[in-house]
């Protein structure tokens, strides 16, 4: 397994997930997990991280792959949740202050939701107006939207799915209900 080759895949299509908002791109697995593939794709010896796995197995990859600082979730840089009851925790995520707004957090949710929810998308890397379906229920949405009501504060957010399937909402986008 060629893991920098992976890598380098992965993180073009998390960017373009954040540069076309709504759309839909495909990442890699590394030991079977997509979670792990952001882990790996992301963290690296500076940065600080939270993840929510209990898989010891995949947890001794995180150490091995990224040497990253582990945290607490009001502290890290990236957040990794994958379990779905943990995704109310972005509330406790850091925003970044006016002066450094960049020292924000990026969270990352692994979801297996079937229930594809209609949202209509506008904003920086959306031509127009683009109805999607995303794989979140909307009380998560308004979570998303409450930590981004004072741009340019906020944070930035990757859904992956079960399948390899990874979809970018940036701070900078905004979000109706269909």
């Amino acid at each position: 397994m060629d893991i920098e080759k992976i890598n380098r895949n992965n993180f073009r299509s998390f960017m373009n997930a954040l540069a076309f908002p709504g759309r839909c791109f495909v990442i890699e697995p590394i030991n079977k997990s997509y979670l792990l593939s952001a882990i790996s794709v992301f963290v690296f010896s500076e940065a600080s991280y939270y993840v929510d796995l209990e898989d010891k197995n995949i947890l001794g990859y995180v150490d091995i792959l990224t040497n990253g600082k582990k945290s607490s979730i009001q502290e890290a840089d990236y957040i990794f949740l994958s379990k779905i009851e943990n995704f109310y925790a972005i509330q406790e995520v850091k925003i970044g202050d006016f002066l450094n707004p960049e020292k924000s957090a990026v969270v990352f949710l692994e979801t297996g939701y079937s229930n594809n929810i209609r949202y209509c998308l506008s904003g920086p890397g959306v031509n127009g107006k683009l109805d999607v379906y995303l794989p979140i229920d909307y009380e998560l949405i308004k979570l998303f939207l409450n930590k981004n009501k004072d741009f340019p504060l906020g944070i930035d957010m990757f859904i992956l799915t079960l399948e390899g399937k990874v979809f970018g909402l940036p701070r900078t986008i905004n979000i109706e209900v269909e």
